[in-house]
């Protein structure tokens, strides 16, 4: 094989793409249609989604090809598990906080000081799916079987000073993302500032936010490391968490070998993918400490008064959660153990 057995594919051509799907012919490919809202440059795409086609083909030979729909072209950022259930896609990414709605269990990786490394948090929460229990059975209840799992590795505070003891955040305005970055930074005593990261290289410029949580990867592309003057480096402030799907159904409908296949791709290439995005981080960590920025380690005691002060975040996901007859804190506790195995 040359090449790649996908074609990033233009609205234009999504009936032909359906319709080649389930044409009946024994001699033709199983097409799968892989729908994501990341542009086909995104690391994910290019180290997650790309790696995961690639090993598909090179093992299925010509048995199985994909029609590619990047950057919400199909599915866009929210629809990932419905655009499942309908048909629309083979497989399609999500992201875990915008299906909070359908799989509200699995926000349990992104909560604060639950892991060191990407690698590390991915196997627990591979682990923890593949185990009887909470997470497991709510992605039976909406019919999605993960194929790749991928994180981002633990969020850094990045500011105009350093942060490492929590004295040093009282009344700071921190920039976050909403939900629990909002009740994490709160609770620590600083002033959460919801707003978009678009807006966050003016916002740190002119003082209207003091600070970010961010991972390394992620602070580059809004030139974060223009503005920030001093980055911790082993803090676990939350992450983000997402995966490519497949629907229960569609999988049990392949062939044992396509199953086989299919299976197999999805577990080597997110560890792949997890073993990439630490090396990335650790890559331009060392890069940001080249440029004069300040990289600094908590020390165990400091690292020990943020996971005290952070507890509360932890307990606001159960108590929101079982509201809603939600299972949270067997999920809490599923994945907390597989993290210590």
């Amino acid at each position: 094989m040359t090449g790649p057995a996908y074609r990033k594919t233009g609205l234009g051509l999504a009936l032909a793409a359906t319709t080649a799907l389930t044409a009946t012919s024994a001699a033709q490919a199983e097409t799968m249609i892989v729908a994501t809202d990341l542009p086909p440059t995104h690391f994910v795409s290019v180290q997650g989604v790309e790696r995961l086609m690639n090993c598909i083909t090179e093992a299925a030979g010509d048995e199985i090809d994909f029609n590619y729909f990047p950057s919400g072209q199909l599915v866009k950022r929210d629809e990932g598990v419905s655009a499942l259930q309908k048909g629309l896609a083979q497989l399609t990414f999500s992201t875990i906080a915008a299906e909070t709605a359908t799989v509200p269990l699995q926000s349990v990786t992104v909560l604060p000081g639950m892991f060191e490394s990407a690698v590390d948090g991915v196997e627990a929460w591979r682990a923890a799916i593949s185990t009887d229990g909470a997470l497991k059975d709510e992605l039976e209840s909406v019919g999605v079987k993960p194929i790749q799992m991928s994180l981002l590795a633990p969020y850094q505070i990045m500011g105009t000073q350093n942060y490492a003891d929590i004295a040093d955040w009282q009344g700071k305005k921190i920039r976050t993302t909403g939900s629990a970055l909002n009740f994490l930074v709160d609770s620590i005593g600083a002033v959460s500032v919801e707003m978009s990261a678009n807006d966050l290289y003016t916002a740190m410029q002119r003082g209207t936010v003091d600070g970010t949580i961010l991972s390394f990867a992620s602070a580059t592309p809004y030139s974060v490391n223009e503005v920030a003057t001093h980055m911790s480096e082993n803090a676990s402030f939350g992450t983000s968490a997402s995966w490519i799907g497949m629907s229960q159904e569609y999988f049990d409908s392949l062939s044992p070998e396509h199953q086989q296949i299919v299976d197999e791709c999805g577990k080597t290439t997110e560890l792949e993918l997890a073993a990439w995005v630490d090396e990335n981080e650790g890559r331009i960590r060392d890069e940001y400490r080249e440029q004069g920025i300040e990289i600094y380690e908590l020390s165990d005691d400091q690292l020990a008064a943020f996971s005290e002060a952070m507890a509360p975040v932890e307990n606001d996901f159960v108590s929101r959660l079982e509201s809603r007859d939600l299972p949270a804190q067997e999920a809490l506790d599923l994945f907390k153990e597989q993290l210590a195995n």
